[in-house]
C-alpha cells in the first residue's frame, strides 16, 4: 500500500511508541479507520503498519473534503508532541510541495503554494527555523533527515551537519545512532579527521590559525527574542589541549611568525597554544566586527589576531597598519579576507600556511583544515 506524499510530511512513529500502538490494535482491534485519497493512504500509516505487524485486517474509509494538506496537518498537530525541530522539518516539506515539478499534473488542492509565512503560523513556528530547515532538506544526507525528523538532533546542529561532507554526515550520524551524544560524534569526527590529515609538507614562515575553541556553555542562551548559539551549534570544536599537542614546531622555520585567532573568553587558552606550538607572544591587533553579538559580560563585538614570533622575524616592511581593524563580520566564525591581505602586507616574503582554514585559500598560500570546501 503506497502512502500520499502529504502523508509523508510527519515522520512515522518508531520504537516503544509504535510496539504500544501495535498491541493496542491486536488487542482491541483497529478503532479507527485507515484515510484514503487518491488509492493512496492519507492518514493511517502507523495504523496500517500496526494492522500488517499484527495480523489485524484494516478498514479504509476514502477522505471526500477539499482541503486534504489541512486535514492532515490538523490531525497530526493534534495528535502528537513534536518538538521545534521536527515542526521546522515539516514547515520545510510543506513550502517546498509545489515547487519544482509540472503543476498541470498537480492535484488541484496542492496547486496553490502554501508560503513559509502560513507555515509558520499552522506550525507554530518561526520563519528563520524554516529556512535553516530547507536547507537540511536540501544538503543533508537522507539518514542525517530522518533523525532530525526523529527529532534526536536540534535544526541548528543539523544546518551545521549539513555543510559538511557526504561521508563525515554519514560518519557522524553513525554514531549518533550508535548512543553518542550528538557534540560528542562531531568532535570525535574531527579528530579522526584532522589525525588522518596530513600537513602540507615544508617548512613555512608564515603560520595564520583560527582554531576552533571549545567552550564551556554549548547550549543557547536566550536573551528576550535574541537566542546566541554556542560555536558548538556552528562547527566542530577542539579542547586546548588537543590543538596544544599539533605538531605545528615541526612545520615552521627557525625564524618564524604565527598569528592566531582568539576570543577574549579564550585568551588565557590561547597563549598555552601560542607557547605550545614554539612562539613567544608579541602583541595582537583587534578586529571590530562593527555588529553585535551577545556575550555573558557585555556586547562582545571584537576578537583578538595574536602575534608570536620564533626566532628573529620582524615585519619585513613598515606599513604600520591599525591595531584596530574594523570589518564587518559575514558568517558565524569566518574570518574576513582582509586580515590575509593584512599579513601578506607585513611579510611579503617567504613560505605560508593557513590553518583550520575553511577554503581553498588565496595565491602563495598552503591550507590545511577538515571544513576545506571544494571549488
Amino acid at each position: 500500500m503506497k502512502y500520499h506524499k502529504l502523508a509523508n510530511l510527519f515522520p512515522l512513529i518508531q520504537g516503544d511508541e509504535f510496539d504500544g500502538l501495535k498491541n493496542d490494535i491486536l488487542n482491541n482491534g483497529l478503532n479507527h479507520p485507515i484515510i484514503m485519497y487518491q488509492g493512496k493512504i492519507l492518514d493511517g500509516r502507523n495504523r496500517y503498519r500496526a494492522c500488517t505487524e499484527s495480523g489485524v485486517e484494516p478498514i479504509y474509509e476514502n477522505y471526500t473534503g477539499d482541503k486534504p494538506l489541512e486535514y492532515v496537518i490538523s490531525l497530526n498537530l493534534f495528535r502528537r508532541h513534536l518538538n521545534e525541530t521536527q515542526r521546522a522539518m515539516i514547515g520545510a516539506s510543506i513550502t517546498t510541495l509545489n515547487h519544482g515539478g509540472n503543476r498541470k499534473n498537480q492535484d488541484a488542492n496542492l496547486r496553490d503554494e502554501i508560503t513559509i509565512e502560513q507555515a509558520s503560523e499552522k506550525l507554530n513556528i518561526s520563519k528563520r527555523s524554516i529556512d535553516t530547515a530547507r536547507k537540511v532538506r536540501k544538503n543533508a544526507i537522507p539518514k542525517l533527515i530522518e533523525i532530525v525528523e526523529q527529532g534526536l538532533i536540534t535544526i541548528s546542529f543539523a544546518s551545521s551537519l549539513s555543510e559538511l561532507s557526504k561521508i563525515e554526515q554519514k560518519s557522524i550520524v553513525k554514531k549518533i545512532l550508535s548512543g553518542v551524544k550528538p557534540e560528542q560524534a562531531r568532535r570525535e569526527n574531527t579528530k579522526e579527521n584532522l589525525i588522518n590529515m596530513v600537513i602540507p609538507k615544508g617548512k613555512y614562515r608564515v603560520i595564520y590559525a583560527d582554531p576552533p575553541w571549545q567552550y564551556d556553555n554549548p547550549k543557547a542562551v536566550e536573551i528576550g527574542k535574541v537566542k546566541n548559539l554556542g560555536a558548538g551549534h556552528h562547527y566542530p570544536t577542539m579542547p586546548v589541549d588537543e590543538i596544544c599537542k599539533l605538531d605545528i614546531q615541526s612545520i615552521t622555520n627557525k625564524d618564524a611568525v604565527l598569528f592566531l585567532w582568539a576570543t577574549f573568553p579564550k585568551l588565557v587558552e590561547a597563549t598555552q597554544v601560542l607557547e605550545a606550538w614554539g612562539f613567544t607572544y608579541k602583541t595582537s591587533f583587534v578586529w571590530n566586527k562593527l555588529r553585535s553579538n551577545l556575550g555573558s559580560y557585555h556586547n562582545a563585538c571584537a576578537e583578538l589576531l595574536m602575534i608570536g614570533t620564533k626566532g628573529n622575524c620582524s615585519p619585513d616592511n613598515n606599513s604600520m597598519p591599525s591595531q584596530v581593524q574594523e570589518i564587518k563580520s559575514g558568517k558565524h566564525s569566518v574570518k574576513p579576507d582582509e586580515i590575509r591581505e593584512l599579513i601578506d602586507k607585513m611579510y611579503p616574503y617567504g613560505t605560508r600556511i593557513e590553518l583550520f582554514s575553511r577554503d581553498k585559500g588565496t595565491k602563495g598560500w598552503k591550507v590545511w583544515g577538515n571544513e576545506i570546501k571544494a571549488v
